[in-house]
């Protein structure tokens, strides 16, 4: 026997916690459907009212939907309706829960987990809840469906990403399927129970008009296709402009252009243009026209304000911004956009003064075939300009005049062909500032000259035979070169008289004896012939000239004599300290220097004498004066010379190589090198021996010689000596290899890259500006780059690189230091502007529009249906491509990434705004797209104050009333402690406050709430206090707003009250109680905060009391009167 398996539908049957408690189907009566998700009699209160709509939202468990939404015919099966009546069979999991319908995969989601994704639920939703668009092995697969059924099942739980494998159609899952049929044609409640949509089928959406009016829906086409057709599929077209307008009205300027779509069909798409708005120029397919538009029409002022004409380069709206001012000749120079700076060249004119005189007038310089330099190029700076030779240190410039060039033709020009002449000839250049006037020149005895040519050499007779004539004072003349014995003697004198002599001296009469006379020359003395009697013979003499004294010499040399000491050679020997004595004053260059004082030295013969001061022998203030003998040691001058003082070291004797400077040696002890020399002395390379203490043993050291690398080894030899600088040192592969350093020679400087490293790598650098370098040898030709060279002229001028600055290439002409100034500055690949000399080039470019580099950067835009736009047209690179509206993003030199917000779809705003809202919302729903990059991720949300979203639908809208800050501010500002609380998120007007301590309650107002701080437990409560006191708490006013006003009392019969914590002290006086003491005795209570320590005082003798009882009082019989009266009788005192 088994228990029974006892059920309840609280769906059909009638109980208290059933959809009918008696008075009939809640459900029902409201018009809805009742879905009771588990029958178990254990399970109650879980049935649910469901609005019979499709896609209608669902109420609480155990109470019916507020507002079921209108009907829908694009939704709702009806007989004319998009939607078509049809039996929608649901799919579950193998877990037994049911699956969603419509889902679908983003891109996004896909590429994020590496899925390959195709097919329903991704290429399209998932129209019957199970699909595999990533091709899962295990097979067909859904999304849980956010449902009631659902949520019964802890297993079923959906969450956005929840999915579990499906079984086929009519297999019943192993969770178990529906416990009972589902209402309305087997349909799950909340499922759209279609089978089809009319227009969802094609492809289209479905929009509703009036809900109260049948067969008023319509098929729409789904952007970005046009077209609607009424109770059926429309016929989409493609107007292309829809889309690409943007594009056109976009186009600088804006306006210009319109968009047309010749063929606004699906069929035929890339085939929209712009067209010219002014009509003319229509685009090539998919592109912006380049309509006709001279900027200068507008901008022309700017230039003519500045006497500038404007040029725009190219007068379309494919390129903009492409205007210039322009200068008027001769001035030169433009402006892009704005008025140029006007320079004037002078070297080119045309105008007065310039190189260039008029239009087709030859150039002053290139006439000349020289260079034109124009310095200063401003209107102020006029007749400045010269021209320069080819080679600038030759150039005699002259202001606005042709140069004088010093060329000296037989070095730099075609005479050197002379000297290839056989046999070799001599080139003369007469007037170096003159070209073409050099000759070559016969040598080697023969005669003859040609100009510009070799010449025809022939032998001279008199070569041979010219002293025959000399020697007499006459000439030599060869009559014939081409015949021999054709030489004669002529006399040459205007006062000699006689005829030519053939081959011998001729007889020539004299008048005058000076005339030619060569004794007196020969002595370097002049002749004097009495002028008194030019006739009479023999009375010639020979005088003494200049500084030289003596008698005349008659008919022959004088006795002249000089001191060449007198002189200057006097001045050359007092300049190094020594005397000067003239040996022969009868002849030239016999002075001599000799040494003075202490010096000693053989005379320098019309020179400097070699003095030398041994310190260690001479007696001098400096010298050593038996200093270095005293002490037993020897004295050494090192340098001798004069001037070289206190140099003299004195050394010890024998083993110890001890010195010391100008002074005797403190101590001579052993010098451990004497022993050990030779291992420093043979080692390689060869090293010197230290020792430097003398006085310790084991501490000689071999060092590297000077040169080489500073190393020291103790006791033994050195390792490295040869890692040195080969500029420095003087070695076999060193830049100096004994001759002197060849780098110096060449007046280059000598760099060692790795002086301690590497061998055989010094090299000789060229000096100053001009660039160089050669390794192992001076530079051949040392170069001045302008581009590379910080200089005045150069490009690099200071630390502004000119060219660089305005992003192009410098390039140089001549690469000598002669040739300055002659540098340009290339526009950036691919433009090909070049610049003036010395100065930028104007580059500019639209990357939209023009061809760079054989291609259109442009096109990358163009080809993805962007806008392209070039924002700096002196720059390549830096083009932009941007979506069309309403598409959103943009991307330097390569196409955007365009995203699109689906909530500016107008049938997506459509949805939502026609979405449900809570009673009393002021706004409909809102479409809300969080990324912009993936398709199908908007959501209709509910409009303030009620919250809910839906993602591609419609949301359900509730609202919790006490987010109203007025309401919560209603229940806060109440003075209690109270709190707002909406019960159902779909009624209005059903939000309370109640009170925080429980109990009561008011619908839309404050509630009165009640507190007994003697009764709960709070902050300002009594919370045991008077309890603990052996006391009584009370709370007069009992309100939640009075707090801490609650009060302890004395238990009866003590007395004492406190508010807010415990009495100190009860207190009961208990004397006051009748009949405590008898009479006559008083009663006193002096610790009235405890019981039974009242005492009876007697009061003639206070100090005589008893605790709680009557005290034992002494008594005066004299106080009884009839004692008294006996003692008086008896005339006595009592």
């Amino acid at each position: 026997m088994a228990a029974a398996d006892c059920r309840i539908d609280e769906c059909s049957a009638a109980c208290d916690h059933c959809a009918d408690v008696g008075n009939g189907n809640v459900c029902a009566g409201a018009g809805q459907e009742c879905y009771e998700p588990d029958s178990s009699a254990a399970s109650v209160g879980d049935w649910w009212c469901v609005c019979p709509r499709p896609g209608g939202v669902k109420a609480r468990p155990g109470a019916a939907v507020p507002s079921c939404p209108e009907r829908n015919e694009c939704r709702d099966p009806t007989a004319q309706g998009a939607a078509q009546e049809g039996t929608h069979v649901p799919r579950y999991t193998k877990s037994g829960c049911l699956c969603a319908n419509d889902w679908r995969l983003s891109a996004e989601y896909c590429s994020t987990h590496g899925l390959t994704c195709s097919g329903p639920g991704f290429d399209a939703p998932c129209p019957r809840g199970c699909c595999n668009p990533d091709a899962d092995a295990g097979g067909d697969w859904c999304i849980l469906k956010d449902h009631p059924f659902n949520a019964a099942k802890a297993k079923c739980s959906s969450t956005a990403e929840a999915w579990e494998y499906c079984v086929p159609l009519g297999v019943t899952p192993a969770g178990g399927g529906p416990p009972r049929p589902f209402p309305r044609n087997e349909t799950f409640p909340g499922v759209p129970d279609s089978a089809s949509n009319v227009c969802a089928d094609v492809g289209q959406s479905c929009e509703d008009g009036a809900a109260d009016v049948d067969g008023d829906w319509r098929c729409v086409c789904v952007a970005p296709l046009v077209g609607d057709a009424g109770r059926a599929p429309a016929t989409c077209g493609l107007d292309e402009c829809v889309q690409h307008n943007d594009t056109c009205a976009l186009a600088e300027p804006a306006g210009s252009q319109r968009c047309v779509d010749p063929t606004p069909s699906p069929q035929a798409t890339g085939d929209w243009r712009c067209e010219c708005a002014a009509g003319g120029e229509t685009a090539d397919q998919a592109a912006v026209a380049a309509c006709p538009l001279d900027e200068c029409d507008q901008h022309k002022a700017t230039c003519e304000g500045m006497q500038q004409t404007c040029a725009d380069r190219n007068a379309t709206t494919a390129s903009l911004q492409d205007w210039y001012c322009e200068c008027v000749l001769p001035m030169r120079g433009s402006g892009r956009m704005v008025a140029a700076v006007c320079e004037l060249d002078e070297c080119e004119g045309p105008c007065d003064g310039c190189a260039v005189v008029g239009a087709g007038a030859p150039n002053v310089c290139r006439a000349a075939g020289q260079t034109c330099l124009d310095p200063e190029r401003s209107m102020g700076s006029r007749g400045d300009w010269k021209c320069l030779c080819d080679d600038p240190s030759l150039t005699e410039a002259v202001a606005a005049a042709a140069a004088a060039c010093l060329l000296d033709e037989c070095v730099d020009g075609d005479g050197l062909m002379c000297y290839g002449a056989a046999p070799p000839q001599e080139c003369m250049d007469a007037d170096h500032t003159a070209l073409n006037n050099w000759e070559c020149v016969c040598t080697n005895g023969t005669v003859g000259h040609a100009a510009q040519q070799h010449a025809v050499c022939q032998e001279d007779e008199c070569d041979a035979h010219r002293a025959t004539c000399t020697t007499e004072g006459q000439k030599c003349l060869d009559t014939d070169l081409t015949a021999p014995g054709t030489w004669y003697c002529q006399c040459v004198l205007p006062d000699e008289h006689g005829g030519d002599a053939l081959m011998a001296a001729a007889a020539c009469n004299r008048t005058r004896e000076c005339v030619n006379n060569t004794v007196c020359a020969a002595a370097r003395q002049v002749c004097h012939d009495d002028a008194t009697a030019p006739d009479v013979l023999n009375n010639w003499e020979c005088h003494c000239i200049g500084d030289y004294t003596g008698a005349p010499g008659m008919q022959g040399p004088a006795t002249c004599t000089l001191d060449e000491c007198t002189l200057t050679a006097a001045a050359v020997c007092a300049e190094h300290a020594q005397a000067c004595v003239d040996v022969d004053l009868e002849a030239d260059g016999t002075w001599a220097c000799r040494c003075a004082g202490n010096a000693t030295g053989a005379p320098g013969v019309a020179s400097v004498a070699n003095c030398t001061l041994d310190e260690c022998t001479a007696v001098c203030a400096t010298c050593a004066d038996g200093v270095c003998a005293a002490a037993f040691q020897d004295c050494v001058d090192l340098d001798t010379a004069v001037f070289e003082v206190g140099n003299w070291e004195c050394r010890c004797r024998g083993a110890s190589p001890n010195v010391a400077t100008a002074k005797a040696v403190p101590s001579c002890l052993d010098n451990e090198c004497l022993l050990h020399n030779a291992t420093c002395t043979g080692a390689a390379p060869p090293q010197d021996c230290v020792d430097p203490d003398p006085s310790a043993a084991g501490d000689w050291e071999c060092r590297c010689k000077p040169g080489m690398a500073a190393v020291i080894a103790v006791a033994s030899a050195a390792v490295g000596c040869d890692a040195f600088d080969e500029c420095a040192a003087q070695c076999a592969h060193c830049a100096d290899a004994g001759a002197g350093n060849v780098c110096d020679a060449a007046w280059q400087d000598c760099r060692d890259a790795a002086p301690f490293d590497v061998h055989h790598n010094w090299e000789c650098i060229c000096r100053g500006r001009a660039s160089g370098a050669q390794v192992g040898a001076p530079v051949a030709v040392c170069v001045l780059d302008e581009c590379t060279t910080v200089c005045d002229s150069c490009a690099l001028h200071g630390a502004k690189d000119i060219c660089a600055a305005a992003g192009q290439t410098c390039v140089e002409g001549e690469r000598t230091p002669y040739a300055l100034g002659d540098w340009r500055c290339v526009c950036a690949a691919p433009l090909d502007f070049v610049s003036s000399q010395a100065s930028t080039a104007a580059c500019a470019v639209d990357e939209c529009v023009d061809v760079v580099g054989g291609a259109n950067p442009g096109v990358v835009c163009t080809d993805a249906g962007q806008i392209c736009a070039d924002p700096d047209r002196a720059t390549l690179g830096d083009y932009e491509c941007a979506c069309p509206a309403p598409r959103e993003g943009r991307a330097v030199a390569a196409a955007a990434a365009c995203t699109l917000d689906e909530c500016n779809v107008a049938a997506n705003v459509r949805l939502c705004e026609g979405g449900a809202t809570t009673p009393g919302a002021a706004d409909p729903q809102a479409c809300h797209d969080p990324n912009h990059t993936v398709a199908g991720d908007w959501r209709c949300r509910c409009p303030p104050p009620s919250h809910g979203s839906e993602r591609g639908a419609a949301a359900a809208c509730g609202v919790d009333e006490c987010e109203d800050a007025a309401h919560r501010q209603t229940c806060a500002g109440a003075g209690s402690a109270q709190r707002c609380e909406d019960g159902d998120h779909f009624a209005v007007g059903d939000w309370a406050c109640v009170c925080q301590s429980g109990g009561a309650r008011q619908t839309a107002a404050p509630a009165t709430c009640e507190r007994d701080e003697c009764a709960v437990d709070c902050s300002t409560c009594e919370n045991g206090a008077c309890a603990a006191a052996a006391q009584e708490c009370h709370d007069p006013a009992r309100l939640v707003n009075e707090t801490n006003d609650w009060v302890c009392t004395c238990k009866a019969p003590a007395q004492g009250a406190a508010v807010g914590a415990a009495v100190d002290a009860c207190l009961y006086d208990e004397c006051a109680e009748a009949g405590k003491c008898p009479d006559g005795q008083r009663c006193d209570d002096a610790q009235q905060g405890s019981l039974g320590n009242w005492e009876c005082v007697c009061p003639l003798a206070p100090l005589v009391r008893a605790v709680a009882a009557a005290a034992a009082c002494p008594v005066d019989e004299c106080a009884d009167a009839a004692n008294a009266l006996v003692c008086q009788r008896a005339g006595q005192q009592c």
